[in-house]
């Protein structure tokens, strides 16, 4: 069985999320938003972690990312505050569905494009790049498995059936 260091944990998380939110850009504005909403809380937390800077189990981004800002040791742009917090008040809008229609695949679109910004950016800081490219990783290890898995079974025999 693999497994992952814990300060890798919550990246593997988050790129699972972007994962979800890029399946579901094309069709599902609203999973997409709410996904990288959850990518982006999760690469937040994984570098506070990665630095060892405590933070609240719960789901605010601000001010979780403001701990980001105020550290002397994390060196990161701080003109990203502002496309977290967007980020997050749009999860939040899908989540508490607090906006007054539903977005559309353009706004969800938007959103997964900046919220791959935002990955970028974090998994590059000094302390969060070696336990980022250790889930990277180990989730192509798990889909290289997985992709062997289905040849060996091979699923289009279930479908192979005899006419009686």
């Amino acid at each position: 069985m693999m497994t992952i260091s814990k300060k890798a944990e919550l990246f593997d998380k988050a790129i699972v999320d972007l994962w979800q939110a890029e399946q579901a850009a094309n069709f599902r504005a609203d999973a997409t938003i709410y996904n990288c909403s959850q990518c982006v809380e999760k690469m937040v937390k994984g570098v506070l972690r990665c630095y060892d800077i405590d933070y609240e189990y719960d789901h605010d981004l601000d001010k979780a990312y403001s701990k980001i800002i105020e550290s002397k040791e994390i060196i990161t742009l701080k003109d990203l505050s502002k496309i977290v917090a967007t980020v997050g008040l749009w999860g939040n809008s899908i989540r508490y569905k607090s906006m007054s229609n539903d977005p559309s695949i353009q706004d969800g679109i938007k959103v997964y494009n900046t919220t791959k910004e935002i990955v970028e950016s974090l998994s590059s800081l000094t302390k969060a790049k070696p336990f980022y490219t250790e889930a990277f990783d180990y989730n192509r290890k798990l889909l290289k498995q997985s992709e062997e898995l289905t040849k060996k079974n091979d699923i289009s025999k279930i479908f192979d059936y005899k006419k009686t």
